[in-house]
């Protein structure tokens, strides 16, 4: 907010220009994050609820008197700020990596004030930072529990006399800042890096406020980088005059202003974010509360002698209002505007995102609306610069109000012709804005924040003491772009229908004015030329070539040739995928084959083996064939784009494999049994190779039925495989035996069944069976109802029913067995007869 100041202004003879060093890093994007994938500089050091950050109980030390002499403070303690603390003498106060320093609510003012000629190192790490905050303990916190810190230096200030005692304490020789007539813009008041400043902004009267971080006529030799200030009671950041250059701001959920400037501050900022909280807001009675409040002197006078103007260049800042997204919410009776620029300031603001406020930018009174409207630098006159308003997003401000204005001047004209966009809604412009605890303000994909920023202006120069230009872009003497440029290679599928769009992006490199870009005979540039991507049509003529791009700094310095081969051969398809086995003779359900879509191929060419034909569409990525009785050989798949492709094949091996075997499982003793293969789809020329238990003998190999005889010993298998239409063996097809339960000793050796016909016996068909069986038991003696039970191989009763018997046969149908493939064993009781049989279910 602004401070009425009561002294009176006096005329000097003749002040140095200060000047600005080359800080500024060109990006092309607005706002003060790059998009993903790129990281959040705010990632590691920031808090974004510092209520209920842990910092421990207790402290380690008290500081409450004038530090007179060179002191550290630990990075492993906890320090207690009580009072007006003050570094004096010269003295140099190094704060270390990982400290905490707690102002006491319980003491007014407490607060750390680095005097003239003082110096502070407060340099934290993005793992380790320092922090300032409240010793209340955790949820108790509230802003302005403490000061804040001041930096006083002797770089300009544009008031009477140079010099002035910073508000918000009573004046004293401690609480002087300004170089007076002999101003040192170069002063040193030492670093802040990796700090965060908590709950500070001590209220020493109306418009007489210490704010979270305060500068008084802070040289540029002072490095402020990677600070957050998080819930003042005032301002976030102000700045009394000087020419400190600032990095990596923060400004989160503050009272009043979030960036004010008065008194001829003429540095730069660059990388800021500020957040409002819909609910803090100042007084109106006592201040509006603005992302951007810029004086140059309270008098707003034009007095030629009150040099520098206020002309500090703000660049990538991202503002967040306290709309938040809904342009239809009621806030804090305090907010007004994203910007407010008055009182004949000359503030500069470009390739900035300013969102979520009431109103966007109300440029205030005479002297600065004439400022904007000269918008040039002035070499060789005493004013470095007017006010600039460039290549800025205003976006989803309340009733579209992106203006206040008033009759004086056509400020919309104006705004436009500045390269401003405004628009209705901030939606889709950053990624996560309204998350308060786990945020992402990079830009969205498709947002307009990504693209026009522009560096190549005279806001990022200024006028020297010789009165020449001078750029504030810092130069890099080589440039290094894309090490690759992303985007397709294989062009030919693009050619069928002739100027297909494609894109192609080159890595963005920082400090780059413009991208040359060269395409070969062919392709055609849509758009993008001098950006970091490309979009072009590619034309049936192309046959091959480089793309090429290289980057051109905004100091005349040109990077090498970074390059893209095109090629016009079709790409070739992936891997097929689909049975490799076709049983010799095949004609049942069609098989089905198909690869990965090739990106940008509408049309491909299959092969299939001699004999096997298409179902339907034979020229897409998905194919249905059907096999009859041919050789075994390969489906093959080319992209069909301006010439076929290199061929995926898939081999495809067809056989003769044996589904089962007919005949017993259960063997008596010297038995003669009949085993034949079930279900071969045999064709012409296939043979079978069959294997069987030790001390038996057969008759039959090579045929699909063999006659075997058996010994007195039963065990072992019985195997066949056979030799197809490729002379290929299949996999055998195996029946385990097993003994004979129903067995007379001495009957005949000659049976072709599982026993020896007699008396007694239960024989199963067909068998291996597959929904159902026939059960057949001879010889019952007893009209007792009997148990049939199903058994698996780890005994377990899988079907289990009670039937009826009479003396003599049953003959019955087991049916809906649905039991997976295996072997089982069917068990017959009825208390006098007792039977078990081997059953494969197929």
């Amino acid at each position: 907010m602004k401070k009425n100041l009561s002294f009176i202004m006096m005329v000097i003879c003749a002040i140095s220009l200060q000047a600005q060093v080359a800080t500024i890093t060109p990006v092309t994007y607005r706002g003060a994050f790059a998009p993903a994938p790129t990281s959040m500089w705010t990632a590691g050091w920031t808090n974004w609820d510092p209520q209920y950050a842990n910092y421990g109980s207790g402290v380690d030390s008290i500081i409450k008197t004038p530090i007179t002499t060179n002191r550290t403070l630990s990075g492993t303690k906890k320090y207690l700020l009580q009072g007006l603390v003050y570094v004096t003498n010269n003295a140099v106060l190094t704060v270390n990596a990982g400290c905490i320093v707690k102002g006491d609510p319980n003491v007014a003012n407490s607060s750390l004030i680095i005097a003239r000629g003082a110096k502070i190192y407060a340099i934290g790490t993005a793992t380790k930072p320092i922090v300032f905050t409240s010793s209340s303990d955790a949820g108790s916190r509230s802003k302005g529990d403490w000061g804040g810190i001041i930096l006083l230096g002797k770089a300009h200030f544009n008031g009477a006399g140079g010099q002035n005692y910073i508000e918000g304490i009573a004046p004293n020789p401690n609480t002087q800042y300004g170089g007076g007539t002999n101003p040192d813009d170069d002063d040193i008041s030492g670093t802040l890096k990796y700090v965060r400043i908590e709950y500070g902004g001590y209220i020493y009267a109306n418009n007489q406020e210490i704010n979270g971080l305060t500068m008084g006529a802070v040289g540029r030799g002072t490095t402020i980088q990677y600070v957050q200030v998080s819930y003042a009671n005032d301002d976030a950041y102000e700045w009394f005059g000087g020419t400190v250059n600032c990095k990596y701001l923060v400004a989160y959920r503050c009272l009043d202003d979030n960036w004010d400037t008065d008194f001829g501050y003429s540095g730069s900022v660059q990388f800021a974010l500020g957040v409002r909280d819909p609910n803090i807001s100042d007084n109106p009675v006592v201040s509006t509360s603005e992302g951007f409040e810029s004086d140059n002197d309270p008098s707003s006078t034009g007095n030629p002698l009150l040099k520098p103007y206020t002309t500090a260049l703000f660049c990538n800042i991202t503002e967040i209002g306290p709309l938040r997204g809904d342009t239809s919410s009621i806030v804090a009776s305090g907010y007004r505007r994203a910007v407010r620029i008055r009182r004949n300031s000359h503030l500069r603001i470009v390739n900035s995102l300013l969102m979520d406020h009431l109103t966007g930018l109300f440029i205030d009174g005479i002297n600065s609306i004439t400022a904007a409207q000269s918008n040039t630098v002035n070499a060789g006159t005493s004013n470095p610069g007017n006010l600039v308003f460039k290549n800025n997003i205003i976006a989803g401000t309340k009733g579209g109000r992106v203006l206040e204005t008033n009759l004086v001047w056509n400020m919309a004209a104006w705004f436009g012709a500045n390269n401003n966009d405004s628009l209705g809604s901030s939606a889709g412009i950053l990624t996560t804005p309204y998350n308060y605890t786990a945020p992402d303000y990079r830009p969205a994909t498709g947002s307009l924040a990504r693209v026009k920023a522009n560096f190549n202006d005279s806001a990022f120069y200024y006028v020297d003491t010789t009165g020449a230009l001078t750029s504030l872009i810092a130069c890099p003497t080589s440039l290094i772009i894309a090490t690759k440029i992303w985007g397709a290679t294989a062009i030919c599928p693009y050619k069928t229908s002739g100027d297909t769009a494609k894109y192609y992006l080159a890595t963005n490199v920082a400090g780059v004015l413009n991208y040359e870009w060269t395409v070969p005979a062919g392709i055609t540039i849509v758009s993008g030329q001098g950006t970091d991507s490309l979009i072009v049509t590619i034309g049936n003529t192309f046959v091959g070539g480089n793309i090429t791009v290289r980057g051109l700094s905004y100091c005349g310095v040109y990077s090498a040739n970074s390059k893209i081969t095109l090629t016009s051969a079709p790409p070739k398809p992936g891997t097929i995928t689909g049975t490799t086995t076709v049983t010799c003779g095949f004609t049942g359900t069609p098989v089905t084959y198909s690869i990965n879509p090739v990106i940008g191929v509408s049309k491909y060419k299959w092969t299939l083996p001699v004999g096997a034909t298409f179902n339907g569409d034979s020229t897409t990525p998905s194919i249905s064939v059907t096999y009859s009785n041919v050789v075994s050989g390969k489906v093959t798949v080319r992209s069909d784009a301006c010439g076929l492709s290199a061929a995926s094949s898939l081999n495809i091996v067809r056989v003769a494999i044996p589904t089962g075997i007919n005949g017993a499982v259960d063997v008596c003793p010297n038995a003669v049994v009949t085993y034949t293969v079930v279900d071969t789809k045999n064709v012409s020329g296939t043979n079978y190779t069959w294997t069987v238990p030790s001390g038996a003998t057969f008759t039959g190999q090579n045929t699909n039925s063999i006659e075997v005889t058996f010994g007195a010993a039963i065990s072992g298998t019985i195997t066949v495989r056979a030799k197809g239409c490729v002379n290929i063996s299949s996999n055998p097809f195996s029946l385990t035996l097993m003994p004979g339960t129903n067995c007379f000793s001495g009957k005949s050796s000659n049976s072709i069944t599982s026993v020896v016909p007699g008396k007694k016996s239960l024989t199963i068909s067909p068998n291996p069976a597959s929904s159902e069986f026939t059960l057949n038991v001879n010889g019952i003696q007893s009209e007792v109802p009997a148990t049939l039970q199903i058994v698996n191989t780890f005994g377990q009763v899988v079907r289990q029913e009670t039937l009826k018997t009479n003396t003599g046969t049953i003959n019955r149908k087991v049916s809906n067995l649905n039991l997976p493939a295996g072997l089982y064993y069917v068990k017959f009781n009825n208390g006098v007869e007792n039977y078990t049989q081997k059953v494969v279910i197929k």
